[in-house]
Formats: C-alpha cells, sequence, structure tokens
C-alpha cells in the first residue's frame, strides 16, 4: 500500500471503499505504490472545469480535471501539489458506493467552478439510480 499522508473518517466509515492521499515522494519501485498507480484511472490535467467519466482503466487519455466512475473496483485519481484535491463517494440508501470521483482543483479550475461543476454532473449520472448521499472529503493542499 503507498504511503499514506492522511485519511477522513467520514470515508473511513464506508467499509467497501478504499482510497488514501498518498506522497508523490514514495521512491521510484515500491512495488505496493507502482502496483496501485499503475491500476488507477488518470486524466491529463488541464485547469479547466472539466469532469471525465471512466469504464476502464486509462492514463491520462482525455484532457479533464476530474474523473469519475461508476465500475466497481475502478480506482480513480488525481495528482496535486498546490492544487487542491476532493475525493467524493456517493452512496445509495443502505451505504454502498454507487460511484466515486477525484477532482483536481487549481485556482483556474476553482474560478471555473470545477468542484460545483463536478457535482452537478455526478449527482446528474448518479441520480438516476434512486436516492442518494454524496460523502465529499478535501486532501491537503497549500
Amino acid at each position: 500500500m503507498p504511503r499514506t499522508l492522511a485519511r477522513s473518517s467520514l470515508l473511513d466509515a464506508i467499509s467497501s471503499l478504499e482510497y488514501g492521499f498518498v506522497s508523490n515522494h514514495q521512491p521510484s519501485g515500491h512495488a505496493e505504490h507502482d502496483d496501485a498507480e499503475a491500476k488507477t484511472a488518470t486524466v491529463k490535467q488541464v485547469h479547466q472545469a472539466t469532469l471525465a467519466w471512466a469504464s476502464e482503466l486509462e492514463k491520462k487519455a482525455r484532457h479533464a480535471d476530474a474523473i469519475a466512475t461508476i465500475e466497481p473496483g475502478l480506482p480513480v485519481g488525481v495528482y496535486s501539489a498546490d492544487c487542491t484535491p476532493v475525493l467524493v463517494a456517493a452512496l445509495d440508501v443502505k451505504g454502498q458506493p454507487l460511484g466515486v470521483m477525484a477532482i483536481h482543483a487549481g485556482w483556474r479550475g476553482t474560478a471555473q467552478e470545477i468542484v460545483a461543476k463536478a457535482f452537478m454532473d455526478f449527482h446528474a449520472r448518479l441520480g438516476g439510480q434512486g436516492p442518494l448521499t454524496l460523502k465529499a472529503v478535501v486532501g491537503p493542499c497549500i
């Protein structure tokens, strides 16, 4: 497992959800870090307000600053340095994940309302599955 910098009790309460804010300073060749990153769908971050939906593993194939999925077991992630990462889980009435989303909120994306737009798109896609709860956490940032 990659070295975790921060976790949230809000998301820790979802037993079937695996997540974490991890450091990019992990030495290359560390098997757990390399394996987890290799299995995580990502986008080519462009500091805009676009959400991409992933149905399979892809690595920086599309330009966006948020990535979401409804595919069970498909991890999604964003990279951040001084920008703000936001992780979101949509849960059904039984507390089971319906989908997950990772948002990279830099100042340009924030000015373009990336978080609000991504939430609206995420909710619109998942809202047809019945009542849901969205839980979100903000990760380490400057």
